[in-house]
């Protein structure tokens, strides 16, 4: 146990040994089953000693049977068998490099800040040992989504110097967005697994599609508490990123990235460990994202969940 403890922290906590899904998280599928579930997610680079790029996110997600009742799950594709129903509030932050220029920085990531309200619908196919997740996403980019106000409470509450440069973010657009992912198992034992996956999605607020591998080795039994470390490995083509080229339907934001800085396939990984005790779960992993525009950082992030099942 002692040598699992001290592999998980290496994992999580030490630099990254390599060298861009969506910034959501779409990994509810390995904890959702046919009750109730709330879920609380906090994500940010202060674990990995930056500030920049995609600098915050908050996620807050229930999944209940009652909400099959929406009309809205209607249009989510699903897969035969067990499905659960859920809602999520998400907002994501997202700054330049550097924080201390109140002046556009060409060539740099815009400030840019998304608010939004998904439907979420989970379905597996046991035999076939598919899971295919759908979200439907509506909300807004842009100043009504808060990141400047809280991004700038954060840096005064813990005394840092404050954010300029928000009078320069992405305008104010809606956000509409429709996204699949379907994982296969493809090998599994009593203490690892081994999977693929593909995800696309299409909308107002991102457009791309990727492939990836997922791992998991540990206690990963799900009739009994679960401990274990988990990996993925994914490469995505990009078509648009509105935190970078601003909304599609207003396009007089002070500042965006010009179609050619942007990269067309970026890399993403995580690691991780999660404790799921049945009626409680908790994760923690690292993000490393490859470039996402020309001349950018990679960027490493750190996120930790809470579940609690009802």
């Amino acid at each position: 146990m002692e040598r699992f403890l001290l592999a998980a922290a290496f994992l999580l906590f030490a630099p990254s040994l390599a060298g861009a899904e969506n910034i959501d998280n779409k990994d509810d599928a390995s904890f959702v089953g046919q009750g109730r579930l709330f879920r609380f997610d906090y994500s940010n680079d202060y674990f990995t000693g930056t500030d920049r790029y995609y600098t915050q996110g908050i996620g807050a997600t229930y999944f209940d049977p009652a909400l099959h009742a929406s009309p809205v799950m209607s249009v989510l594709a699903s897969l035969s068998g067990e499905k659960s129903y859920g809602l999520v509030l998400r907002q994501s932050g997202f700054t330049p490099a550097s924080v201390s220029h109140k002046q556009t920085i060409i060539g740099e990531r815009p400030f840019a800040c998304y608010l939004f309200l998904g439907h979420i619908l989970v379905s597996r196919d046991a035999d076939r040992r598919l899971t295919l997740t759908t979200e439907l996403d509506t909300g807004v980019i842009g100043p009504p989504a808060g990141g400047e106000w809280e991004q700038v409470g954060i840096h005064q509450a813990t005394d840092n110097n404050v954010p300029l440069g928000w009078g320069n973010q992405i305008r104010t657009d809606v956000v509409l967005d429709y996204y699949a992912r379907l994982d296969k198992v493809l090998a599994s034992a009593r203490a690892a697994d081994i999977g693929v996956f593909g995800d696309a999605t299409a909308g107002t607020l991102y457009d791309n599609a990727s492939m990836g591998v997922i791992g998991r080795l540990g206690a990963i039994d799900e009739r009994k508490h679960r401990f274990f470390l988990f990996a993925d490995a994914e490469q995505k083509a990009v078509g648009y990123d509105a935190t970078l080229q601003g909304g599609l339907t207003d396009r007089r934001s002070p500042y965006t990235l010009t179609t050619p800085q942007i990269r067309r396939r970026v890399s993403h990984e995580d690691v991780g460990v999660t404790l799921d005790r049945g009626s409680y779960a908790l994760e923690a992993k690292r993000t490393y994202l490859g470039s996402e525009f020309a001349n950018q950082f990679s960027h490493e992030w750190v996120e930790i969940t809470f579940i609690k099942r009802f």
